[in-house]
């Protein structure tokens, strides 16, 4: 079932959504009335509150229905980028539910704690937890396979939920048994460290689709396919300032600066911007913008101090990216791209040995050097 259905999304995004969807609904009520009964019978506040767990499941699976459905409408007026951010929103609250859930698992496990009440045991009702076990079991997988085929956040939170309830009905059936055989009442500690693991895996939900949605570095093989596209264009030189806006699964639009020979007409420049646009287009679906940046290729002098400099730059910072050099009348001037999070101290001494580096070749050099950060995701050694 779960090869069918990977094989009808990767056609059709909306039906993914539309599977998990429906199932986490239909699935999620099942188990609802199936731990609400067998909490009843025991007597634990655990296996209840996991019940209503499962409702609020239901709930989440609603959110993402409408996530999926809502993120695959088209563009328009008032969002012309269309609507793709919207899973993001909706793994978003996911995450806020299951915080939710933690805290209440929490509020109520320190009740049992501090007034336990022994369980009724029951083989029926063990027997309805190890089911519900491995349903939510198989939702983990499912839920995994998809979040994992689309790159879906909130596919994957919910495989995240799912695989969090298998641990809290193996906690909680642990702590039966542990009742059962020695007379201890550890429910209330079993609920309180599942709320542990509720609240630290939702904290960490909350945090992915936040930073979604904040805007994160664009996907390495993305910038990596983008890259090799535009390098292969007839008359590009080389590139720097790629920036890559993503506005949900698969909806990416880019700038770039191209490098050109400056002696090339107007025209012809002009004609390699748009081959390099609608190479990107057709290959990737990415709206690309090129700017261009004319560079003089006769000046042999100018090529040997950006030979050295990129050739310094991958021995102590390769994340690093050199361009915009202009020479004149003996002083060169740069612009040094440099990643996030660079360490002060690291990025004076990747500045400062540049400027020696370049010295040592042309004493008389004067160098000014620009410095600014990139967006894409690099570390420098």
């Amino acid at each position: 079932m779960i090869k069918l259905i990977l094989k009808k999304a990767d056609k059709k995004r909306e039906f993914a959504g539309f599977a998990s969807g429906v199932i986490g609904i239909f699935a999620n009520l099942l188990l609802f009335g199936l731990k609400l009964a067998a909490g009843l019978v025991l007597g634990s506040v655990a296996v209840i509150a996991d019940a209503f767990n499962n409702l609020t499941d239901t709930a989440a699976s609603v959110i993402t229905l409408v996530g999926f459905k809502v993120s695959q409408k088209p563009a328009d007026k008032e969002h012309p980028f269309g609507h793709g951010r919207m899973e993001d929103v909706a793994a978003l609250v996911i995450a806020m539910v299951i915080l939710f859930l933690g805290l209440e698992f929490a509020r109520s496990s320190i009740s049992a704690i501090l007034n336990p009440e022994p369980l009724n045991f029951s083989w029926l009702s063990v027997g309805l937890l190890a089911f519900s076990f491995f349903v939510k079991l198989w939702m983990f997988f499912f839920n995994g396979a998809l979040g994992k085929r689309l790159k879906s956040a909130v596919l994957k939170n919910v495989a995240t939920d799912s695989i969090n309830d298998c641990i809290v009905m193996a906690f909680i059936i642990a702590s039966i048994f542990v009742a059962h055989a020695w007379g201890w009442q550890v429910d209330g500690w079993a609920g309180l460290i599942v709320s542990a693991i509720l609240l630290w895996s939702g904290g960490k939900a909350l945090w992915e689709a936040a930073s979604a949605i904040i805007g994160k570095p664009a996907d390495k093989v993305v910038v990596r396919a983008i890259k090799d596209i535009v390098l292969t264009q007839e008359g590009v030189i080389d590139i720097h300032d790629l920036v890559v806006h993503n506005y949900g699964a698969g909806k990416n639009v880019a700038t770039i600066h191209i490098e050109i020979d400056m002696n090339q007409t107007l025209q012809k420049s002009h004609d390699i911007a748009d081959c390099v646009e609608h190479a990107v287009l057709a290959q990737l679906g990415i709206i690309l913008t090129a700017h261009l940046d004319p560079v003089d290729v006769s000046d042999q002098n100018l090529h040997n101090l950006k030979k050295i400099t990129k050739s310094y730059l991958y021995d102590h910072c390769p994340a690093a990216h050199a361009h915009e050099f202009k020479l004149e009348d003996g002083k060169l001037a740069l612009e040094l791209q440099l990643p996030h999070g660079l360490d002060d101290n690291v990025r004076k001494n990747v500045v400062d040995g540049l400027v020696n580096v370049l010295n040592n070749e042309d004493p008389g050099l004067c160098v000014e050097i620009a410095e600014e950060f990139g967006f894409l995701e690099d570390d420098c050694n």
